[in-house]
């Protein structure tokens, strides 16, 4: 799986964010997603919003757990035997923001 998207990337979600690196350690595939913004402008935008940081990380788990790689027999095999999906989330400056690991998809 890795090996397959490596070639595509970096692979530019939306305006905020790409996906800069994935690769494959064990049973951990690892993919790494760069925002464009810092924490501040992060944190300004959850407060405007009346959203906790806390809100947002559980509404990325979710998603994470239903998202792209949930929606494909490739990634939803590689879980349902013991795989593990890593998102490793960065700022723009390098600092992590959350590491969300995916082992059931919904």
């Amino acid at each position: 799986m890795a090996d397959e998207m490596a070639p595509m990337l970096p692979m530019r979600m939306n305006q905020d964010m790409s996906i800069q690196t994935v690769f494959a350690a064990g049973n951990v595939v690892t993919m790494t997603a760069k925002y464009e913004y810092d924490r501040t402008l992060l944190e300004r935008i959850l407060a405007t919003a009346g959203v906790s940081n806390e809100q947002a990380l559980q509404f990325m788990r979710n998603h994470a757990r239903s998202g792209p790689l949930c929606s494909v027999d490739e990634g939803r095999n590689f879980i349902a035997h013991g795989g593990v999906i890593r998102y490793l989330y960065r700022f723009n400056d390098g600092a992590i923001h959350t590491v969300i690991d995916v082992t059931a998809c919904q």
